[in-house]
């Protein structure tokens, strides 16, 4: 059950981070861009290959009759509709990326 001073609680609150955010120019920012450690191309592309790879492995080596094997076959259907649909949406919506222009509200 939600009391009334809950909810009054929880508008205060939304309303403060509003205000915040509008005092400090917006919600969006320019970020530095970081490529070492964790967030390095070689380390994400890495970990992509090894999911993308224990998929199939584990889906070729359970077959699709087990729970496991048929898990990882819908995880591979998965990943390639998942692929498909975002490279469509590239070309689809053709939003230029942050670092591509000034304007941090296109």
């Amino acid at each position: 059950m939600f009391t009334r001073a809950a909810a009054v609680a929880r508008l205060v609150v939304v309303l403060g981070f509003a205000a915040t955010a509008a005092r400090a120019g917006g919600l969006d920012h320019r970020v530095t861009f970081d490529d070492s450690g964790i967030w390095s191309h070689n380390t994400e592309l890495a970990i992509m290959y090894t999911m993308i790879g224990g998929e199939v492995a584990t889906g070729l080596w359970e077959g699709g009759e087990s729970r496991l094997g048929e898990t990882s076959w819908q995880a591979m259907d998965s990943t390639v509709a998942g692929a498909l649909l975002a490279q469509a949406g590239k070309y689809i919506f053709t939003r230029s990326r942050p670092s591509q222009t000034p304007d941090l509200n296109m």
